[in-house]
């Protein structure tokens, strides 16, 4: 495959489920944090959003969770819009492929997932 990424992080927040009304395909949406080092000594984290579909969704939505580390295999593409400033800006989205959950588990228990409905 050409267009394949990895990337291991952690979830930033719970994993949000997006009902399409218009198709019978489920959506999951949640970002993962990677930690950069840097020049200096001090880590930044490059944030990338995450996309899962149908079969994938599902299993993402039972099994991700915030703060756990997660292996992200995907393709990577880029979607535009324009801001609230009237400026183009390009974001980049990583459509999951697969993932593998990584380290222990999380101590806190945030077990909210959020359900967002597109008319």
């Amino acid at each position: 495959m050409n267009n394949t990424i990895i990337i291991l992080g952690h979830v930033g927040q719970p994993p949000k489920r997006i009902d399409l009304t218009d198709t019978s395909k489920s959506l999951v949406k949640f970002s993962v944090a990677v930690k950069e080092p840097s020049a200096k000594g001090q880590e930044k984290s490059q944030w990338f959003e995450v996309e899962a579909w149908n079969g994938n969704s599902e299993n993402a939505l039972n099994l991700i969770t915030k703060g756990r580390e997660v292996q992200v295999t995907g393709r990577l593409t880029l979607n535009s819009y324009t801001a609230k400033d009237g400026t183009n800006k390009v974001v980049p989205v990583i459509k999951m492929l697969g993932f593998q959950l990584c380290g222990k588990k999380p101590e806190q228990t945030d077990t909210a997932t959020e359900y967002i409905s597109l008319v």
